[in-house]
């Protein structure tokens, strides 16, 4: 296993993962889990650093970010977009409902009826 201290959970097994959810946050990404969702990682933060980068192309190359929906994670979903895109990982967004910041503040069954959403979409 894994172990890094630059995500949560900080501990990947050692299959790969088809995709993987990216959140800013830890709340973020426990709420996702809560919801089912056990693909997904907080990045603690909105930068992507190199170490973090190289740890996420060791696991797939399909990333959804699901960053903060105020304009640094705005700002950061377009950085980290670009810069995952440039490894040629394919990578989707979600879009948060209109006044949410964080995906934190959904309820499992809002978290759930967004994922069910996003698969008509891919």
């Amino acid at each position: 296993m894994l172990r890094l201290k630059h995500f949560f959970p900080n501990f990947f097994p050692k299959s790969k993962y088809y995709g993987i959810i990216l959140t800013e946050g830890l709340f973020d990404c426990l709420s996702l889990r809560q919801a089912g969702i056990d693909y997904s990682f907080a990045i603690l933060g909105s930068h992507l650093s190199k170490l973090k980068l190289k740890v996420i192309l060791s696991l797939t190359r399909n990333v959804i970010l699901c960053l903060d929906n105020d304009i640094p994670g705005q700002l950061a979903t377009k950085k980290i977009k670009g810069m995952l895109e440039d490894q040629n990982v394919e990578v989707k967004c979600i879009s948060l409902p209109e006044h949410t910041k964080d995906i934190a503040e959904l309820s499992t069954i809002q978290i759930q009826k967004l994922m069910e959403n996003r698969k008509g979409d891919e």
